[in-house]
């Protein structure tokens, strides 16, 4: 009685799985042919890059086209755009001289139509604006590299010194998307130096290497226990208790002991202090430090200048005896909201700002720290430590 029943239950199973096979056999929806190419491709020729428009074909199993070319010797690459776009850009390349892109249009099945050969002639590539651009010039300490970068290309830049073996050697990388912008490279001694500096993009095109023979500038560390305060009318004097002024520019970076320093609530802002540095200073850089525990907001400093001078007017205005040096703004890496770090803000914050001098900056035995507004927009301000380096011969 049961026998018929199960012989009716095979069946089914097995037509069940004939029928899963079938539906296995081939991509939904194709036909079996290749597409059509693309046709009328026009060329945009940009900076490194080319843009191709194209018609595409009237295919209704198309699913993109994809474009493969040689930027550079032994290096192949390939761009896909569906097929809702008419157009794509091929970039990456190092110079600025013709080169072979094939046009696929490819289906379903991942069948390729015949190719499209066209010749894109790329703009002079950001890497090359930006290594015509690059100045080397001496430094405090170091080497001061200038540059342009129209295009805002990525770019890094390989800072490399001859060792006694005449041999380069890479001693910095600095990275940079920024249009325009100068960095420095010091801890090295008034000594002649062979420079070099290659640049790399996010393709790994490199320039030619860019030699400079310089002598970096002779540069101390104002001592800390030769800075002290000087009581200009309108400054700042008298901090918060336990505080000390002496503790921002005792060396001690790390602040566990609280050893920063608090001003007065209801001081209001702009608030200013001033530092004695002993004796003048051709000034070369300086370094800041937030306190570490109220990192990118509270009452630390945002926006603040700094001035100079030899012989300060004793009624404290900011008139002529005073030279402004420089305008400060302490900037987030991330541009998260308060409270909110990335590893990139916390390095940067422990590694310390550091802001350069103009090199056509007046010696100085004064320096005037004018707070122009907190990350809280707080009356009174926190800060932690200061150290400032310069030429005292």
């Amino acid at each position: 009685m049961c026998a018929p029943k199960n012989i009716m239950l095979l069946l089914l199973v097995a037509l069940t799985v004939f029928a899963c096979k079938e539906e296995l056999i081939g991509p939904p929806g194709g036909d079996g042919k290749g597409p059509g190419p693309v046709s009328n491709v026009s060329v945009e020729n940009l900076p490194g890059a080319a843009k191709l428009t194209y018609t595409l074909p009237s295919d209704p199993d198309l699913m993109y086209v994809v474009a493969e070319f040689s930027p550079r010797t032994n290096s192949n690459r390939d761009v896909k755009s569906s097929f809702y776009n008419n157009s794509l850009v091929v970039d990456g390349f190092g110079e600025s001289k013709p080169f072979e892109v094939r046009l696929y249009a490819v289906d379903k099945e991942e069948k390729r139509s015949e190719p499209v050969i066209v010749t894109v002639n790329p703009a002079t590539p950001p890497i090359q604006k930006v290594y015509a651009s690059v100045e080397l010039k001496e430094d405090f300490g170091g080497l001061n590299v200038r540059f342009k970068n129209p295009d805002g290309g990525n770019i890094v830049f390989s800072v490399m010194k001859k060792n006694s073996g005449s041999e380069f050697q890479e001693i910095q990388k600095y990275y940079t998307k920024d249009t325009a912008g100068t960095f420095s490279v010091r801890g090295m001694p008034s000594e002649p130096v062979t420079f070099g500096v290659v640049l790399r993009d996010r393709w790994d095109n490199h320039s030619d290497t860019l030699t400079a023979d310089l002598t970096p500038i002779y540069e101390v560390q104002v001592p800390d226990n030769t800075i002290t305060l000087k009581k200009m009318t309108g400054d700042v004097f008298t901090p918060r208790s336990p505080w000390k002024w002496e503790w921002i520019w005792d060396g001690i970076i790390e602040h566990t002991a609280n050893k920063f320093l608090v001003t007065q609530v209801g001081t209001g802002m702009p608030q200013s202090f001033t530092m004695d540095l002993g004796k003048t200073y051709k000034l070369s850089r300086y370094k800041y430090w937030q306190r570490t525990d109220a990192s990118y907001y509270a009452q630390g400093p945002q926006y603040w200048e700094l001035y100079g001078s030899n012989d300060p007017n004793p009624d404290g205005s900011f008139d002529a005896s005073w030279v402004k040096l420089l305008s400060c703004e302490h900037v987030k890496p991330s541009g998260l909201p308060p409270g909110e770090n990335t590893a990139e803000d916390l390095e940067k914050l422990k590694a310390g700002l550091e802001f350069n001098f103009p090199l056509d900056a007046p010696p100085c035995r004064y320096i005037r720290w004018k707070t122009l507004s907190s990350w809280a927009g707080t009356d009174f301000q926190v800060l932690g430590d200061i150290i400032v380096y310069g030429n005292d011969q």
